[in-house]
């Protein structure tokens, strides 16, 4: 076990603690909070099932956004698909041994990695120089910049700088079964994993729990529906 690593994996080891303990506490804050408990409104749980379908197309292809801005929906629609293929890219490099099906997968994941990066891009300009808001989130934006260095990083190791993939393989691997190993001595591949784990950090847990919140709506818009049609 080196010092170097040891610093390292336990900035890992709190980043994933951070972001877990507040996603624990985003759930059961919107489960207490919320009727996903219940089915409310005076109507039997089967009552929902539409409503629960309506709130899973919005979870997949975001409908409520692409009703209030086509364009920015195309951005916001690649960003998240593109994103999830390059997190099951990724589990590679943290899982031994690695399932086929995920190796199979590393093709369609890098393509995806070049259009996640592209629509970050798209959703930044789009955001700074077509909408023109007033006033835009600093914190989202923080976010936004983070994982454009973070894409930015990826980019650079895949195609240009490239880093020991047997060495940052085997030292993810090593955090995770607590088998501490010398970190890759790459600059860039250091980068790239600690604007992760700064992102990790900072992410909003509500993220997370966005599809609690989005079922909780559709509930909400079923049983709203009821009362104006007994109107």
């Amino acid at each position: 076990m080196t010092y170097s690593g040891l610093i390292l994996a336990l900035i890992v080891y709190a980043a994933y603690a951070a972001l877990f303990f507040r996603l624990l506490w985003r759930i059961l804050f919107l489960l207490k909070a919320s009727n996903l408990l219940n089915t409310g409104y005076g109507r039997p749980a089967r009552a929902f099932v539409r409503a629960d379908v309506k709130s899973l197309s919005d979870i997949i292809f975001l409908t409520r956004l692409l009703k209030v801005n086509e364009w920015l929906w195309l951005g916001e629609w690649l960003f998240h698909i593109t994103f999830l293929m390059v997190m099951i890219r990724h589990l590679r490099y943290f899982i031994e041994p690695v399932p086929d099906w995920i190796m199979d997968f590393q093709t369609a994941g890098i393509g995806a990695s070049y259009v996640f990066l592209l629509a970050l891009v798209y959703i930044m300009a789009f955001k700074l120089f077509i909408e023109k808001k007033k006033y835009l989130s600093s914190y989202n934006f923080f976010l936004l910049t983070l994982l454009f260095l973070i894409a930015a990083s990826g980019f650079l190791m895949k195609n240009f700088l490239r880093t020991d993939i047997v060495n940052v393989k085997a030292f993810m691997t090593g955090v995770f079964s607590f088998k501490i190993l010398e970190p890759p001595g790459s600059m860039l591949f250091l980068f790239h994993l600690i604007m992760s784990l700064i992102f990790l950090i900072f992410l909003p847990a509500h993220i997370f729990a966005a599809p609690l919140t989005i079922i909780d709506a559709g509930r909400r818009d079923e049983g709203l529906e009821k009362v104006l049609h007994e109107d």
